[in-house]
């Protein structure tokens, strides 16, 4: 299935912008708002699972969860070696993407840390330690505009984490299966949800991986702001489809931008008319990812 665009029609994406807003809807909300049978909205959402066109899952903001530093890092790689690289950091927990790419960087990734100290450490003692890696340039995340959630399972045994974990793999588990997992009732289970989603801690959404559905282009811009209008910037970039990602940041870029598209020409068409025109862009800066290895799906907001 890998480069291969699948067709969905109509009633799929209207399924899955109700399953971004609410996740855990039950198939018979569902078809009441699509007009549809239940049996039909199960079935829709079984084939948009296992073409692995969609997920459904729970999803943190990493502030809440202790991740308070968000980073950026692109890496200088020595030939021969950008597999191993890439297969090296994929499983480590705090990377939630990461993709080889054209421009300064051999590599892209994007990592989530609890503090400085833990970016350190994995900066200089464990991407030190890859064979293959020559160098690296870290950019710190300073205020997200867009895409703050993410994909993130927190490490403990608090009925809160273990339930998160357990949602962060199928978000449409039932309460009752879910209750047997971590050995409380229903009930329990559901009162947990409503609290952390109420309190912002998280979220059940779906996530599409859109290169599977027609948006086979991804680019991370890196902008370079008139002083005083970074926020301004930044906030008109959040406002743009194509963006899936806005934060403006510390060190050679002063915004770090993720974004899809259809085409070369739509990327194109957006650079010299929607970004040129935004009052307060100085200089930009093209990163184009060629094989996303981690982080390849997206919540569609």
């Amino acid at each position: 299935m890998k480069g291969k665009i699948l067709k969905i029609d109509a009633l799929d994406g209207q399924l899955i912008q109700l399953l971004q807003r609410d996740g855990r809807q039950s198939s018979e909300s569902l078809a009441r708002q699509l007009e549809v049978s239940p049996s039909t909205v199960l079935r829709r959402i079984g084939q948009l699972t296992d073409k692995k066109v969609m997920r459904i899952v729970g999803v943190v903001d990493p502030d809440r969860v202790g991740l308070m530093l968000g980073a950026m890092i692109g890496l200088d790689v020595e030939p021969g070696k950008l597999t191993s690289v890439v297969n090296a950091l994929i499983k480590h927990s705090s990377v939630k993407f990461i993709s080889p790419a054209t421009g300064r960087f051999d590599v892209l990734l994007f990592a989530l840390f609890r503090n400085n100290d833990e970016l350190s450490g994995f900066v200089e003692k464990e991407l030190a330690a890859i064979d293959g890696v020559k160098d690296s340039e870290t950019f710190i995340c300073l205020n997200v505009k867009k895409g703050r959630f993410a994909q993130y399972a927190p490490v403990g045994d608090t009925i809160e984490q273990r339930l998160m974990g357990l949602l962060q793999n199928d978000g449409r588990q039932s309460s009752e299966l879910l209750a047997r997992h971590l050995g409380i009732s229903p009930s329990t289970v559901l009162r947990r949800i409503r609290e952390l989603t109420r309190s912002g801690v998280l979220r059940v959404v779906a996530v599409v991986d859109l290169g599977k559905v027609g948006f086979p282009l991804v680019a991370v811009v890196g902008i370079d702001a008139i002083q005083g209008k970074v926020t301004s910037v930044a906030e008109a970039l959040a406002r743009q489809p194509a963006v899936k990602f806005v934060s403006t940041a510390a060190g050679r870029f002063d915004i770090l931008t993720f974004m899809r598209f259809r085409s070369n020409e739509e990327f194109y068409q957006f650079m010299e008319t929607s970004l040129a025109s935004m009052d307060g862009v100085k200089d930009t800066e093209t990163f184009i990812c060629l094989d996303v290895r981690k982080g390849r799906y997206t919540q569609v907001d």
